[in-house]
């Protein structure tokens, strides 16, 4: 199957590419919709004179993932295809939000079910009905009001007095949805068809059962199923995000495998087809191939990430939210490996194939936790995030998200955090955020007041919004060079071409100390006294040095915008973007 990939198959023409696949063996035909993309593998499958086994012997997740991805309304195929307990399967996973059931999935999946087939409702109710006495009174109750008979009233005088519907002249229906009377009746028509008495038992227990009687019961033979795909419920799924037991990472000698009657058939899904290219992963999981400790990460792995979809209340329906969540497992799991590493516990392949998969992954989440906590100690308002400069701002609102981000800048998004230099570089921009914030607590108007104090009307910036504790600091810094006091007013735009002129003679742009920046004494005086003044409460070296390089990279911001602009006896105010100008009035902006 080596020269055969799924873009290939795909490019042929139908005759050809059924060829080629039914030469292929059933276990190759499978490999091959499985490396597939979730939205191409329906157009492969059916390439196959074999469709129903490739389809019943697909994972019970790559097959649910299948199905979303392609939409179930155009999935048909593939679910006339599907057993009746992988049908089970997606009910148990699309039905319910934590414990309750949700009655607008189940009108979706049984209008879609008599949409594939009668022969499929039939298969799915009866194989149902074997399994959980709980699920079909518990999935009817929201549509429908059922009213018994009593023994001693007629027929003819309770079609008069009771709800118009009734297909044995016992059980009469009142439908709480008139719109879905069709499908519901479809529905209880079926399952009297096809036994009187489950009809019978499931109308009694709606008469007789409570709903949480019935709810309880329901949830816990679904758990019951989920838990022997790898699949934990939302409650249980929480521990994911716990810290690690005792503060220690377990070792897999003397842990329990991971609980599982999987032994005979394929895992709920393959978790390497979605490792990502996550370096120290891919290492391990490339050393650990075709190893029996690898059976035992898989199994792990595959647990791990099916609480964090249930954990994170993953949308269901959105193909590019799951693919999110398998990949956060992946990049959790690397950052933890990482961490391991760099902690001296070995090498990534023997930390993977000797650790509990799930304490790698709350490892790297600790981690993350860590750098939480420090954003929240400097930030313990939320809205002062925004006095960053992008793209640290965006670092530190990451942070900030119900469960952390990662802001990577070249990919323009959020993202799971995946390496430890990630962690760093938020570190670096927290610690940035806290030496500028204590900077400009020195510098007047302090910048609380600065909607208020400052007039905005006629300066280059529409919004003090816009106004950051960088662009202060360097309106400060300019206001100093041109002998004022280091505040933050705005800067009169007739000064520009003298402040360049300042910045041109006395300072250098790119420069990373003193010496580099500063081509005069001048300068190096400058610089050394706006440090002392900032620094008079607590003048230790170490944050006069962190003072200092906060200063110089406003000197280089402000010079190199400055230095850009042609030597003209005007400057136009409105284009400065590094510090606040004042403009003309009546010019606009």
């Amino acid at each position: 199957m080596s020269e055969l990939t799924y873009d290939l198959i795909l490019s042929l023409p139908k005759d050809q590419a059924e060829r080629r696949m039914n030469r292929l063996a059933l276990a190759d035909q499978i490999s091959l919709v499985l490396l597939a993309p979730w939205e191409k593998r329906q157009e492969i499958i059916i390439l196959s004179e074999n469709a129903r086994q490739v389809v019943r012997a697909l994972p019970v997740e790559e097959l649910f993932w299948t199905i979303k991805a392609v939409g179930p309304r155009d999935a048909t195929h593939i679910l006339r295809l599907a057993s009746a307990e992988q049908l089970q399967f997606i009910f148990d996973l699309d039905w319910w939000l934590k414990a309750e059931l949700r009655p607008d999935k189940i009108a979706a999946w049984l209008l879609i079910l008599f949409e594939t087939g009668e022969e499929v409702v039939s298969g799915w109710c009866a194989w149902i009905s074997r399994r959980d006495e709980y699920l079909l009174p518990s999935l009817l109750r929201p549509f429908v009001h059922v009213v018994k008979r009593p023994d001693e009233m007629d027929v003819q005088e309770a079609k008069d007095l009771l709800p118009g519907f009734t297909l044995d002249d016992t059980y009469f229906f009142q439908f709480k949805n008139e719109k879905l009377q069709p499908l519901i009746a479809r529905l209880l028509m079926k399952i009297l068809d096809l036994s009187p008495g489950l009809y019978r038992d499931t109308m009694e227990s709606i008469l007789w059962e409570t709903r949480t009687a019935d709810l309880e019961g329901a949830q816990r033979l679904r758990k019951g199923r989920l838990n022997d795909r790898g699949v934990p419920d939302y409650y249980d799924s929480l521990d994911i995000y716990a810290p690690v037991p005792g503060g220690r990472v377990r070792s897999v000698k003397g842990y329990p495998r991971a609980s599982t009657s999987m032994d005979e058939e394929m895992p709920a899904f393959v978790p390497t087809l979605y490792m990502g290219t996550y370096p120290c992963l891919r290492k391990a999981i490339e050393e650990l191939s075709g190893a029996l400790k690898m059976e035992r990460v898989v199994l792990e792995w595959i647990g791990a990430s099916n609480k964090i979809i249930m954990a994170d209340l993953v949308d269901m329906d959105d193909p590019d939210a799951l693919k999110g969540a398998l990949t956060k497992a992946a990049s959790l799991c690397n950052l933890g490996l990482e961490l391991l590493c760099s902690d001296g516990m070995g090498g990534p392949a023997d930390i993977l194939g000797s650790t509990v998969v799930e304490d790698i992954i709350r490892t790297g989440n600790q981690a993350i936790k860590k750098v939480v906590a420090m954003a929240e100690a400097i930030f313990p308002d939320k809205g002062t995030i925004g006095m960053m400069p992008e793209p640290t701002s965006l670092l530190i609102q990451g942070l900030f998200l119900e469960r952390a981000m990662y802001w990577d800048n070249r990919q323009g998004r959020f993202r799971p955090f995946s390496s430890l230099e990630e962690l760093r570089n938020c570190q670096r921009g927290l610690a940035d955020a806290a030496i500028l914030k204590e900077i400009m607590e020195n510098i007047v108007p302090g910048w609380r007041s600065w909607e208020d104090s400052l007039d905005w009307k006629n300066t280059n910036f529409l919004t003090h919004g816009e106004f950051t504790w960088l662009h202060g600091l360097t309106t400060a810094i300019a206001n100093s060079l041109l002998g004022k006091d280091l505040t933050v007013h705005s800067i009169d735009q007739k000064a520009l071409p003298h402040l360049k002129e300042i910045l041109e003679k006395h300072f250098a742009f790119g420069g990373r100390n003193s010496n580099d920046v500063c081509r005069s004494p001048e300068a190096l005086k400058f610089l050394e006294r706006a440090v002392e003044k900032l620094t008079t409460a607590l003048p230790s070296q170490r944050r006069q040095d962190a003072f200092r390089q906060k200063l110089l990279e406003a000197l280089s911001f402000l010079y190199e915008e400055l230095h850009s602009l042609p030597d003209t006896e005007e400057i136009d105010g409105r284009f400065i973007s590094s510090c606040l100008v004042e403009v003309p009035k009546g010019i606009p902006k």
